[in-house]
């Protein structure tokens, strides 16, 4: 078995000790130090071997071999060295520098100096190295049991020196030296636990730490266990970190352990209003707010965003989660939604952590109203042609529905009409109808029938039906002729108007006319069965008057002075904005193109 020989009581730097078997090894302080070891201080380091009796220093960049004849060797040189010393010299241990000896914690100098400690062998020649002797002389003579260490090499009672050598904590009587069992990381939510892959020489036993339990096996394994669910572990996080050391008592020494506890993101809740549902042309904006929590401290907040642009619209989001969402009504996109269709549109709020939620608007669409252009009035003679055609343009924001519903069936009263996808129509009188047969020339009727667009929405085609041939010319006195001259709609004059045709029936119930509209593009109201006197002062007045109530205007309409008025209701029409009395509300419709004579005697 290896014979002792002494022990490490100072480390200046890094040294390492090559066993005789051939390993190789850190030296640390307290080091046992056997025959057939060669000890090796690199440059900048320096080590300090107790013998029992005398202390041997190992320079920077030697080698020290022990076994038993250089071992002799030694202590004869320092048994020499002491005789020779004529103890002039005072050896101070208090001129060491305090990494270079002590507990093994302490480190070296800044600026890695070589300390010398001072330490030589002509200094201690009032120590006998009969305990180093006696050792190498058994290792000589095969013996194979190997003297004990002593645990106090010089002590303060020591006769032969009044000052106290730095001592190795060997034996049991001895304070326990500190074994550093490294450091180890943790992960809070992700990695809890972590086992050694070192020893403890401890009983087995469990310890309960500031943030977790670790526990030591009969055999000396250990292993650490996070308490994961602490509020402190559990609100730290993404690069936040704690720490904490463990000391575990064990029975020849001290073991400690460096724990590093790394956080983790966790997600944030959130909760709230979280959808809005608006209508193209009738509510634009939505809001609502939502609520957020975080474990991880000061995460519990959203990301402030002034300025979202959505697909169709725009958004805000504040800290405390409240958000407001404005559609962008006027884009194509809105508009060309029909009744019944619908669009999402989506922004998202952003917790501090990065943890996101969709807030969803659902944007309902209505029916857009179309607008007509074209020709949707025509006339024909009943001498000439028993057709009329026109076309009719349709402007619908909706997608898919700026087209016609195609029927070749359409129904007047004195005949049929037909129309394509298009907008291309045409009408054909019935000639074998009593009242068109009746017609003489210079009288004339009118006839309508409706077309529907894609939505729904209807219109009136208009033609007039005439007696006998086209003239030549238009007499400047026909204001009938001269009124069908200005609604030439081939060359487009009026946009999508309604005509409404009035013939005396004699019926003393009102007829009722609903969304009247005047001006350019207003509607038309066309009184054809007036028999009044032509000429150039004609006092319509006394045939129209106007009553303006709370339901609208009733026009009073007689036909002759002979006849009661007939009542036309125009619902929802104040004819007060057009004129302060009847002649004045006359005049000023027939200008706007919405009030037509047609028929005079």
């Amino acid at each position: 078995m290896p014979i002792q020989v002494g022990a490490v009581i100072a480390i200046q730097g890094n040294a390492e000790v090559t066993l005789a078997t051939g390993q190789t090894k850190p030296l640390s302080l307290n080091d046992v130090v056997n025959i057939g070891d060669a000890i090796s201080a690199p440059a900048n380091s320096q080590v300090v071997i107790h013998t029992g009796t005398h202390p041997i220093t190992v320079q920077p960049g030697q080698t020290l071999i022990i076994d038993s004849n250089s071992a002799a060797d030694q202590i004869a040189g320092a048994k020499a060295d002491a005789n020779a010393s004529d103890n002039t010299e005072q050896f101070d241990p208090n001129e060491l520098a305090p990494t270079a000896a002590g507990q093994e914690s302490e480190t070296t100098d800044q600026d890695n100096s070589v300390v010398d400690a001072g330490i030589s062998i002509s200094q201690l020649s009032t120590l006998q190295p009969l305990s180093l002797e006696d050792s190498l002389l058994a290792a000589n003579d095969e013996i194979t049991q190997s003297p004990t260490a002593q645990a106090s090499l010089l002590t303060e009672d020591d006769e032969t020196s009044d000052t106290l050598l730095p001592t190795a904590n060997i034996g049991e009587n001895s304070d326990p030296r500190t074994i550093d069992l490294g450091k180890i990381n943790v992960s809070e939510d992700i990695s809890v636990e972590h086992a050694g892959d070192s020893s403890i020489n401890a009983s087995a036993q469990a310890l309960d730490t500031q943030y977790g339990t670790l526990s030591v096996s009969d055999t000396g394994a250990w292993q650490y266990q996070l308490n994961n669910q602490l509020g402190d572990i559990q609100q730290l996080s993404a690069g936040d970190s704690l720490k904490e050391v463990i000391t575990v008592k064990g029975n020849n020494a001290n073991y400690q352990l460096a724990i590093t506890i790394n956080g983790t993101n966790d997600s944030a809740q959130i909760s709230g209003s979280r959808s809005a549902s608006l209508t193209e042309d009738i509510n634009f904006k939505g809001s609502g707010k939502l609520t957020i929590t975080d474990v991880d401290f000061g995460e519990a907040r959203f990301n402030t965003n002034a300025e979202i642009n959505t697909s169709f619209g725009s958004a805000q989001i504040k800290g405390d989660g409240s958000w407001e969402y404005v559609l962008d009504n006027h884009s194509s996109a809105i508009q060309s939604l029909g009744e019944g269709d619908r669009l999402i549109d989506s922004f998202a709020a952003t917790s501090l952590d990065g943890s996101s939620e969709i807030i969803r608007i659902t944007i309902h669409g209505t029916n857009d109203t179309p607008v007509f252009s074209g020709s949707n009035q025509s006339k024909l003679y009943i001498e000439d042609s028993q057709e009329a055609q026109g076309k009719l343009s349709i402007d619908d924001a909706d997608y898919g529905e700026s087209g016609f519903i195609a029927s070749n069936d359409l129904a007047g009263s004195f005949g049929a009409g037909s129309i394509d996808e298009n907008g291309n129509w045409s009408y054909r009188v019935d000639t074998g109808n009593s009242t068109i047969d009746a017609l003489s020339p210079g009288q004339h009727i009118y006839d309508q029938f409706s077309v529907s667009s894609i939505d729904g929405t209807n219109q009136h085609i208009i033609v007039a039906i005439k007696g006998g041939s086209e003239p030549v010319g238009i007499s400047s006195m026909s204001l009938e002729d001269q009124a069908l001259a200005n609604l030439d709609f081939d060359q487009g004059v009026l946009a999508s108007p309604d005509l409404y045709i009035w013939q005396a029936s004699g019926s003393n119930t009102p007829e009722v006319i609903e969304g009247f509209t005047a001006g350019i593009e207003g509607d038309k109201l066309v009184l054809s069965d007036l028999v009044i006197q032509e000429g150039a002062d004609i006092d319509l007045d006394q045939y129209l008057q106007f009553d303006i109530g709370p339901e609208g205007t009733t026009l009073h309409i007689t036909q002759d002075s002979a006849n009661e008025p007939q009542d036309i209701l125009l619902s929802g029409f104040d004819a007060s904005l057009h004129g302060s009395s009847d002649s004045e509300i006359i005049n000023n419709l027939i200008n706007s193109g919405n009030l037509e004579i047609s028929s005079l005697a």
